[in-house]
């Protein structure tokens, strides 16, 4: 076989080893040392200067965080491996020595069957296309409804998933056959489910399997949370970091007392091609009291040049907050405010990703039940992530007051085929619709 698996075979049973090095764990290493080199990225200084430099130590975070995971991702493609054992009363599965998720052992007697299901990531102009693979589990239990359990999804090779299913299969004795469509192995039972959740009073109390289908894919995706979160924490950060630096200037423009200074040090604190110069200026002061201070200053202007006398703003109740008249003590400028919207748009993204969940549990505890015809099934060309085609299928229904209504929904994959078949016989199709809104309509497939 290949050299990546290793079969041992005795009376008591076989032990499968399966290596995980791909060429992909080295472009992992690679990566991660690429990214960890933005650890030690130093900007200069700008019109925001140093403290920027805390953004930048949670950039520099964030992408060290993810070399780290990398290495680790990399780490165990060199040195993991996965022992697959068999025997008379167990089938285990673990992965070693590096830990990782997936770690197993079931009980023989409860095996159904064992397929390797395959998934198209379709490319774009410029990628192409790629096959990934899972050995999956179909176990029984004692309601007699069938679970499965992935157990192998680290192998890009589907001879070696194949030849793995084959051996567990012989040794158990288990004739190899094709397994039916995931949704319809359910079917069912949910179909009695389904039916009884349509026969309920409004409003209805939803079953745990029709929300999760009905809700399948629709608003608060872990993408859209994490965007949102992202821009919580991240906007959160920067108005605390914004309002922080610039605490001293706001005090400063409405609490100060004036008093001449000397400058005594000025440089270009940007960088030199930028069109809006920094300069940051040093100088010294004496307060109401005849005490001497130095303070830092930043501004846009380079007029006052080093010895020339300049008048100085600072705090009584604290002369060590200072600045000159006309320039900031904070090194950020106005225009970093703008990121203070961050914050809404994180809550927005992820309250705006709920109205489609809202309005969907609304219609099924509150919709009118009706019965549909199906008139059209369109592929649309569209393919989801795992390239299972979505279709449009038009429906025709009566509401409660015997008008007719027209309208379109979207269905993926298989569970098309049983909607062709009521729609080839004319079959009526149970379903809910929003009494304001008929053309809302939810759909029990």
């Amino acid at each position: 076989m290949s050299r990546k698996v290793t079969i041992e075979k005795s009376e008591k049973g076989i032990i499968l080893t399966i290596k995980w090095f791909e060429t992909k764990h080295v472009l992992q290493l690679i990566v991660g040392l690429f990214l960890l080199g933005f650890y030690y990225i130093k900007i200069s200084p700008g019109a925001v200067a140093e403290s920027v430099q805390t953004l930048v130590f949670m950039v520099d975070a964030f992408f060290t965080i993810t070399a780290l995971v990398l290495f680790y991702f990399s780490l165990a493609g060199f040195l993991n491996k996965t022992i697959i054992t068999a025997n008379q009363d167990f089938l285990t599965i673990r992965h070693t020595p590096v830990k990782w998720k997936g770690n197993n052992t079931f009980a023989a007697k409860n095996i159904e069957q064992l397929f390797v299901e395959k998934h198209l990531h379709p490319g774009s102009a410029k990628t192409q296309s790629y096959w990934t693979f899972k050995l999956i589990l179909l176990l029984k239990n004692k309601e007699e409804n069938k679970k499965e359990k992935t157990i192998l999804s680290s192998v890009g090779d589907l001879k070696v998933n194949v030849y793995i299913e084959s051996q567990i299969e012989k040794f158990y004795k288990i004739t190899n056959r094709v397994v039916e469509d995931k949704e319809n192995i359910k079917s069912p039972v949910f179909k009695e489910e389904m039916a009884r959740f349509f026969s309920c009073p409004r409003p209805r109390q939803i079953p745990k399997s029709v929300h999760k289908k009905a809700l399948k894919g629709i608003g608060l995706t872990p993408l859209l949370f994490g965007l949102g979160f992202t821009l919580i924490m991240g906007g959160g950060a920067l108005i605390i970091l914004v309002s922080w630096n610039m605490l001293n200037d706001f005090r400063l423009d409405y609490h100060n007392l004036p008093v001449p200074g000397t400058l005594i040090h000025k440089e270009l604190h940007s960088n030199p091609e930028d069109t809006f110069k920094v300069f940051k200026y040093k100088y010294t002061f004496k307060d109401k009291s005849g005490i001497k201070h130095r303070g830092i200053s930043y501004w846009t202007k380079g007029s006052p040049g080093v010895g020339q006398d300049v008048e100085v703003q600072y705090l009584p109740e604290n002369p060590k907050i200072n600045r000159i008249t006309g320039s900031r003590n904070s090194e950020l400028g106005w225009f970093v405010l703008i990121f203070c919207i961050l914050p809404l748009i994180g809550p927005g993204i992820m309250i705006f990703s709920l109205f489609p969940r809202a309005k969907k549990l609304r219609l099924l505890r509150y919709g009118e039940c009706a019965n549909g015809i199906i008139t059209k099934i369109i592929d649309s060309q569209w393919r989801t992530g795992k390239h299972i085609k979505i279709f449009k299928v038009k429906v025709e229904f009566k509401d409660l007051l015997g008008k007719k209504w027209k309208t379109t929904f979207e269905i993926k994959g298989r569970g098309v085929l049983s909607l062709k078949e009521k729609m080839k016989n004319v079959d009526p199709i149970p379903l809910l619709y929003n009494s304001k809104n008929p053309k809302q309509v939810f759909i029990a497939t």
